[in-house]
């Protein structure tokens, strides 16, 4: 007859791993793993949105010892440029190329009406040209029916 003897196991430190940004803000939730002394843990590296990972601090893989241990994972945020978000104003500067020609709209003249080519100045002058013009006909209306007479 043979016996066998083993030991009773005994039970370890748990192991914690973290996972942190660069400023030490927990970004997942921890993972905690339990075994008994001399067992063996391996720990994970996740893949977290909007982070890189950079660095571990403590030992991925190892042995249950009857210690707590804890294995910190370090991600470094990304950097994000915003998207630009479509603007259904009207009253937003817009600029749009037509066959190479350029028409810009901006905000500041949604109020103007358009320029239809008239001049204040040249307005002046044809109106006065105009009376003019109205009152040498009748002058020479008038010499000539006198002239007749």
């Amino acid at each position: 007859m043979t016996y066998v003897y083993t030991k009773d196991p005994i039970s370890g430190g748990d192991v914690t791993a973290k996972y942190v940004d660069t400023d030490g803000n927990k970004i997942s939730d921890d993972v905690v793993k339990s075994g008994n002394v001399g067992d063996t843990y391996t720990t994970e590296q996740k893949t977290i949105a909007g982070y890189t990972f950079k660095e571990v601090q403590g030992s991925v893989t190892g042995t249950f010892t009857d210690q707590v241990q804890t294995v910190t994972y370090v991600y470094m945020k990304n950097n994000v440029t915003p998207s630009p978000q479509p603007d259904d104003h009207s009253d937003t500067p817009e600029s749009i190329k037509n066959n190479g020609n350029k028409n810009e709209s901006t905000s500041e003249n949604k109020n103007i009406l358009p320029q239809t080519g008239d001049n204040e100045g040249l307005s002046m002058i044809g109106m006065i040209s105009g009376l003019f013009l109205i009152f040498g006909t009748i002058v020479v209306i008038l010499f000539k029916r006198k002239r007749q007479d």
